[in-house]
């Protein structure tokens, strides 16, 4: 038998009301959020509101993590928010150790709306408050790609 893989993705699930349809899963955890700031962001697309604005953020959203994760050198730090809210936001804190990742989810007390997530721009790579709200997981780096590949596959997929 072989070794098991620690299971990541973000996902969106459409439900029809921006609310309870973003869903993080990191190992045995699982955290439920609110799609309402890749509806309404302004960076792209901004003359839309609607679900299918939603999954074209979230891949955009993804492809940044995608573009960030592979460049991050020895002992580096990335920021990668996922939970966009009213009085703070979610974050995946990667750390970079050689060719793995410690990978902890966090959060910020940066409001949501003071973010694009089709641009999150410098908070990838410096985020000053974040604090862990729960355990470390460790994972190869080419793992997590990967898995950040596979939620960006299914985002896309349902883009029409």
């Amino acid at each position: 038998m072989g070794a098991s893989r620690t299971t990541f993705s973000l996902r969106f699930i459409d439900n029809g009301r921006a609310h309870d349809d973003l869903v993080l899963r990191l190992g045995k955890r699982e955290w439920i959020c609110d799609s309402y700031y890749l509806m309404i962001d302004q960076g792209l697309l901004a003359d839309r509101n609607d679900f299918q604005k939603v999954r074209i953020v979230l891949e955009r959203l993804l492809q940044q993590w995608l573009n960030t994760v592979p460049e991050l050198a020895d002992a580096q730090t990335a920021y990668l928010p996922y939970d966009f809210s009213d009085q703070y936001t979610g974050w995946i804190r990667c750390r970079c150790s050689g060719e793995s990742l410690e990978i902890t989810p966090g959060s910020s007390m940066i409001e949501a709306w003071r973010i694009l997530p089709s641009d999150i721009g410098q908070l990838l790579l410096d985020l000053p408050d974040f604090r862990s709200t729960d355990e470390t997981i460790i994972m190869a780096r080419n793992e997590f790609l990967q898995l950040i590949t596979d939620s960006l596959d299914f985002a896309a997929a349902s883009i029409q």
